[in-house]
């Protein structure tokens, strides 16, 4: 984190060119450490151990930066070239909790495969304290058990809705289709779900994105919704994309529901 560099080789180069800054905050009796020696004290630390220490320290920095209410983001990543193909061992898979307010990781758990996520997502959330905490995670872990587990840590949760939960998501769906509807004035004596819209537009790495954000608080028409603790209301996202270069345009539809 503080040299910029990923491996013992660049930190010794790091530490040699960069020796009299160092000085001014360690003792450096043999000069700046070498490519042994960073891969001695690596090799020495206990993985578990070192978690729980940095994990303890990452929080308590976040109540040193007043971050009394935060985002917390839960994902999972495949590390490239950890595969050993002659030994029949799978890349490393780990799903790790990174705050966007501090730009740092949390905690991270290993897993044997993706599919695993959702096992492990629920063991990395108790080890966190979520309490006024917003926890992002994408459709692997939209699940009734994770939602509950991050309301029961005192924190709210913005989940994906994807194919993997085939009711909720076709009834999100037509939620919005109907609120759109003219034609449609009550369902089931329901009246018609009223939606809050803002639209934003960014420009960046050679294209131009749209955002229209549609919230929807009426969960009336979403039979499945008192299955999921704490629901307030469900989100709808279109993006359009426009390739700058190219001229060509592209859109997606992104739903969420969400607790906060």
């Amino acid at each position: 984190m503080v040299c910029g560099c990923d491996n013992a080789e660049a930190m010794g180069v790091w530490g040699e060119l960069n020796e009299e800054w160092l000085r001014g905050h360690v003792e450096l009796p043999h000069g700046a450490p070498s490519q042994d020696v960073y891969l001695s004290v690596f090799a020495s630390l206990d993985p578990s151990t070192f978690s729980n220490v940095f994990r303890a320290w990452s929080q308590w920095l976040m109540v040193r930066l007043g971050k009394d209410a935060s985002h917390i983001a839960i994902d999972g990543k495949t590390s490239r070239r950890t595969r050993d193909l002659s030994n029949d061992i799978p890349a490393l898979h780990t799903v790790s909790a990174w705050t966007s307010d501090a730009g740092l990781v949390l905690a991270q758990c290993k897993t044997d495969a993706k599919s695993n996520e959702i096992t492990a997502i629920p063991e990395l959330l108790r080890v966190l304290d979520l309490s006024k905490a917003t926890i992002t995670i994408d459709a692997m872990g939209c699940q009734r058990d994770i939602a509950q587990t991050i309301v029961e840590g005192g924190g709210g949760y913005l989940l994906a809705v994807k194919e993997n939960q085939p009711t909720l998501y076709q009834e999100i769906i037509e939620t919005f289709s109907e609120a759109t509807d003219d034609r449609i004035r009550t369902v089931d004596e329901e009246p018609r779900p009223s939606l809050e819209e803002v639209t934003s537009i960014e420009k960046g790495h050679g294209r131009i994105e749209t955002r229209t954000i549609r919230l929807c608080r009426n969960l009336a028409w979403v039979l499945s919704a008192d299955r999921w603790d704490s629901l307030s209301c469900i989100v709808e996202v279109k993006r359009e994309r426009l390739q700058i270069v190219s001229g060509t345009t592209s859109c997606e539809t992104a739903y969420y529901i969400a607790s906060v």
